[in-house]
């Protein structure tokens, strides 16, 4: 499968969308990586929440992290939402582009996803070769993990899940604080974002990952 989608044209997308509004959060872009920090501000509201008068869900992607990173992936159609937590359907449909779908998959049935499943095991419940893009969250530590009663997860096990299940050149954006081990035979590893949220927030990185 040939990938007319490469990195560098897709960093030049967001700088030519979310960059002429930030342009301090544009992409940098060499022959081999693309790189960027985005400063989100100090806004304390999640887009993640239960019911609109909820505090903000534990371990939510950052406000406004969707729909800037979803600009940059125009040829996605089926979209998967690793470790989806409280993300709705309506919330992680409102940025997508009309031939886009989205798939949510958590391990807690309380969120309600569309499916419920340990990340080690999400190849038994979807075709192999299934999806262009992946976003995935997995808790941090174990002390996050321990938020939601849970073990800390396998990150090696679960970058191999999604080798399984993306398509030939398709790519995994994998937000964490600690890059995970993964194989170079089977993925390009080709960009990241620094994200710093505000003041008493945690700065998380996403990598950017191409399987081959």
């Amino acid at each position: 499968m040939i990938n007319y989608w490469t990195p560098q044209h897709r960093a030049m997308l967001y700088n030519d969308y979310f960059g002429s509004k930030w342009p301090d959060s544009r992409f940098m872009i060499s022959d081999r990586w693309i790189s960027a920090t985005w400063f989100i501000g100090n806004n304390y509201k999640s887009e993640s929440k239960r019911n609109v008068n909820d505090e903000p869900f534990f371990g939510a992607y950052p406000r406004g992290y969707l729909k800037r990173v979803s600009c940059m992936f125009p040829d996605a159609v089926n979209i998967l939402h690793l470790f989806s937590g409280s993300l709705t359907e309506e919330q992680v449909h409102k940025d997508l582009l009309k031939h886009q779908l989205a798939f949510r998959v958590d391990g807690d049935h309380i969120n309600m996803p569309d499916a419920v499943c340990e990340a080690e095991k999400v190849s038994n419940i979807i075709i192999p070769g299934s999806y262009d893009l992946i976003f995935a969250d997995p808790p941090y530590s174990v002390e996050d993990a321990e938020h939601y009663g849970k073990c800390l997860v396998n990150k090696q096990k679960v970058l191999q899940e999604c080798h399984k299940i993306l398509k030939p050149g398709g790519s995994l954006l994998w937000m964490d604080q600690s890059p995970p081990i993964y194989a170079k035979k089977d993925w390009n590893f080709y960009g990241t974002i620094s994200i710093y949220r505000s003041t008493n927030n945690r700065i998380r990185g996403v990598l950017m990952y191409e399987k081959v």
